[in-house]
């Protein structure tokens, strides 16, 4: 038998799984965003996805004096971190 643990895992595993699926659908689809996109996408301010970069929420390359952050990216953050849901 499962412990309780073991089974939250396994449900909540199957979440961000179908979570991620569902972030696919909503994010367009290009290769690279901007932060001025990527705060539109999730409700924030372009500065609030700056201190994501700088913190090492998001991984970014900059081009220049702009970021770009990878589609895939953008799922993987989302689907994995919970922070933006309260900034």
């Amino acid at each position: 038998m499962p412990t309780v643990r073991e089974a939250f895992k396994k449900k909540f595993s199957i979440f961000i799984t179908s979570f991620a699926e569902y972030l696919e659908e909503l994010i367009p689809q290009k290769p690279f965003f901007s932060t001025e996109e990527v705060a539109e996408i999730f409700g924030v301010r372009p500065k609030t996805v700056r201190k994501w970069i700088y913190s090492g929420k998001v991984r970014a390359t900059k081009l220049g004096t702009q970021w770009r952050i990878p589609r895939n990216e953008l799922i993987e953050f989302a689907a994995n971190n919970n922070s933006w849901l309260i900034e």
